[in-house]
Formats: structure tokens, sequence, C-alpha cells
């Protein structure tokens, strides 16, 4: 099968739905498909994978990819890639990573049609969470992590407590973070944390951490990725995901899974449904109830390892390879759909 797929952000841009769409392509690939990735996305370095990869993407390479392809895959919906299918008469597909925000003027009436426009293709949802947000009855395919990167290795020393990853931003919800670990300093309790990722409120949270005196416990390491983050995660219990925003899956809740973390995070949006059985959720924004969270991990290790027992049943069902495949079979009744009279 020829599948053209089309994203605003990829590697090496950081995201979720850049590393989702990475593993997807490459186990169609690995499949013996034919993939045309289309992005926005820049790169300095030259492209090694193993499908072919158009960068700054035209209109005229989405007809292109439209007029070559058996299916178009579109991650979030895209009004001018979505017209180029229709425009050859291909079948597309939409993954809902997300929701596109309300707008006004121009900037509604661009989300109407590109809403009108969308309802063409078939809908596929991250999440149940996300299946409710998006118009219609869309098939829901939880997203998948890179369970060959993201694994435990006996090799790494588990001696670390807490572990944060993700975009330096309000929504991820650090503060919330810092503020728990203050009430369970009045506990008698000074876990060490990790906070794994950049953006623009570093320096912010920085000082907050140097104003609730909490220099000492808190480590800030910068981006990690890959391999490297992986050994990160191997060397600590517990990974906190306090996002206060609803997230619409959450695929670093499987990265810390797959590598033996314990996940404790908000109940917004799908984040519950990437945990699982392998971890916590606590109400959304509430440092106590976080603490609460990790006060009884803290104190009481067998639950740490009652967690981990459950995780491998829970990750197989988001291995690369599983959730390849799902999506295969969903494009093959797609095009058979399409080419029936």
């Amino acid at each position: 099968m020829r599948i053209a797929t089309y994203s605003l952000r990829f590697a090496p841009a950081i995201g979720g739905i850049e590393t989702v769409l990475s593993v997807l392509a490459e186990e169609f690939a690995k499949l013996g498909h034919e993939v045309l990735l289309l992005t926005q996305s820049h790169s300095c370095a030259p492209d090694a994978f193993p499908y072919s990869v158009v960068r700054g993407a035209t209109m005229r390479d989405a007809r292109a990819a439209a007029k070559w392809c058996d299916l178009y895959l579109l991650n979030n919906v895209s009004f001018y890639h979505a017209l180029a299918a229709l425009w050859f008469g291909k079948p597309f597909a939409i993954i809902h990573h997300g929701l596109e925000p309300k707008g006004r003027g121009v900037q509604e009436i661009k989300r109407l049609l590109k809403r009108t426009i969308g309802s063409l293709g078939r809908s596929i949802a991250v999440s149940r969470y996300m299946a409710q947000q998006v118009p219609g009855s869309p098939m829901v395919i939880c997203n998948p992590y890179d369970n060959t990167t993201f694994r435990e290795r006996p090799d790494v020393v588990r001696d670390s407590d807490l572990i944060f990853v993700g975009r330096l931003v309000k929504e991820k919800g650090v503060d919330v973070l810092l503020e728990a670990l203050v009430i369970l300093r009045n506990r008698n309790l000074r876990p060490r944390l990790t906070i794994v990722g950049d953006g623009p409120r570093k320096t912010n949270l920085t000082e907050k951490a140097r104003s609730l005196d909490l220099c000492g416990q808190v480590e800030f390491s910068g981006y990690r990725t890959g391999e490297d983050l992986a050994c990160l995660l191997n060397g600590h219990r517990i990974l906190v995901v306090p996002s206060v925003w609803e997230e619409p899956f959450g695929v670093v809740a499987l990265e810390g899974s797959g590598c033996g973390c314990v996940v404790v995070a908000s109940d917004a949006g799908g984040l519950k449904e990437a945990v699982g059985p392998c971890g916590l959720t606590f109400k959304s924004g509430c440092a106590k109830e976080l603490a609460v969270c990790l006060e009884g991990l803290l104190r009481h290790p067998a639950r740490l390892v009652e967690f981990r027992s459950r995780a491998a049943e829970h990750l197989s069902m988001h291995s690369r390879e599983y959730v390849a495949e799902r999506y295969l079979s969903e494009f093959r009744r797609i095009v058979a759909e399409a080419s029936q009279p």
C-alpha cells in the first residue's frame, strides 16, 4: 500500500504527535508499505528515515502525494491536504490528536471549513476522551510508544525518586508538582525530583524552586531524548505527569511505564487511559491530592512493585507493532470501500 501522510510538525521537533507519527511511519515501512511523509518542519541534518520525507511541503507537493498514494493520512485536519485527496478521488483518514480552538472572524471560518471537509474522511481518535470531543463517531486507536527504546534495563540502578518529562510551559503543571514537594516536606518526606525538558518557564520554575527552598531536591537536566531519556527513566521510581490542561492522550506515561516507572498523573483528558493500571491519577491542579498519591507510594514501596506487575498487559496494547497493525487493518478497509462502485 502507498501511504501519504501529512503533519504540520515532525522531527526534529519534539512532541507527542511527532513521536507517534515517527513510530507509525517506521512500522508501516518495516511491513513493506511505501510511505511518503509531508511536513512543514525543516531540519538542518539530512534525513535518514526508512521512508521519504518532504519538508516545507507546498500545495504542489500535496497534489503530487494525493495522486501517488492509495490512502492519505492526516495528523489533525488539514484543509489543503484533505482537498488534494478529494480532488484525486483518494480516500483519506484523519488522526485526531487534539482539537483546534474556536477563533473569531476569518480564523473561525477556516476552522469550520476544516471541520466540514474533515467530515468527508475517516476519523480516528487517539483516546476515548478525544472521541467524545470529535463530531461523529470516530474509531478509537490509542497511541503507541516506542517499546524498542523505552524498556526496562537491568544494568541501570533505580535509585532516584521522582522524574518529570515535558515542555516547561504552564499547561504541564510543574508548579503543582513543586507545591506538592513542599507538602511532602512538611510530612518529613524529601524525595528528589529530576525535571527533564526545556521551555519558556524554565527560569520561572528555577526561581520558584529556590523560593520554596527546594534547590537541594530539584535538578533541571534539560532536554533528553531516545536512549538517553530511556536510561534516565530507568533510574527513577516514579514518573509524575501533572498536566493542568486536558491532554489528548499522554505518550510519556507509556514511556515511563515501559521503563519501569510507576506513573502518577493528573486526571485531565486522556491521561487516565495512558496510565491505565500502571499508576495513580489525582485531581488536575490539586497539589494536595498529588502529595497524597506520592506519599502513599514513597512510604509503601511494595505498592510500586504491585503497579509494575500490571504494566506488561497494558503496554502490549500500545506497542508499535500492535498499534500499526490496527491502523493498517483500518486502512485496508477504507481503501476497499473506496474501490467499490
